[in-house]
């Protein structure tokens, strides 16, 4: 299956405004859960129908500046669209990098909050590192796939050999950042390891 083609088959029945709001709500629910399944699939659905702004506007109405643990499953809920969502959330978010920014300032000021500020931190910082890969290697797909951006490249001359080994060495890079956000996690032992906390893993 390409991984850059939509793998549902109801991308016409997408949301209204009201409803993904009410999904987006639903799936940042303030309790130490994993966001629930069917809110995630449906958000990830409607990728193909509205791009992405409509997320980062819905995103700025939850208080991601203010609890913790919305933020992090704000974020959460943010890398699954990067990852399994369409081209089009990867496009959009480039103009949006700033509130990973944001959210990183918000939170390593925080020195109360022992549970998620520094997960907040670590994961916006990830986030914004994929999504300006993506930007800078439009034709790699959310999932990472090597082989299918190889699949792509190897069918444009223009393509040289340097930026493919470019490419190698910021996916090594993300993955650095991939081991920090882990180490973050793993911080935390038994009844403070919420099921929240190891959602992204």
């Amino acid at each position: 299956q390409n991984p850059s083609s939509c793998p549902f088959s109801l991308v016409s029945n997408s949301m209204s405004d009201s409803s993904l709001k009410l999904a987006l709500h639903k799936a940042c629910a303030n309790k130490p859960i994993c966001p629930k399944e069917k809110h995630v699939k449906r958000l990830i659905l409607d990728t193909w129908s509205l791009g992405g702004n409509s997320y980062y506007k819905q995103i700025k109405k939850e208080p991601v500046h203010k609890n913790s643990l919305v933020c992090f499953k704000a974020l959460t809920v943010l890398h699954r669209l990067l990852r399994e969502g369409s081209p089009r959330m990867l496009k959009d978010s480039f103009n949006q990098v700033k509130i990973f920014e944001q959210i990183q300032l918000v939170w390593s000021k925080n020195k109360q909050d022992l549970h998620y500020a520094n997960l907040n931190v670590e994961y916006s910082y990830f986030l914004r590192a994929k999504i300006l890969l993506h930007y800078k290697y439009p034709l790699l797909v959310g999932s990472l796939s090597i082989e299918d951006y190889f699949d792509k490249v190897n069918t444009r001359g223009e393509v040289f050999l340097g930026l493919r080994q470019q490419l190698i060495s910021h996916i090594l890079d993300l993955q650095s950042l991939v081991l920090r956000v882990q180490a973050a996690i793993f911080m935390f032992h038994g009844r403070d390891l919420h099921e929240s906390k190891i959602a992204p893993l």
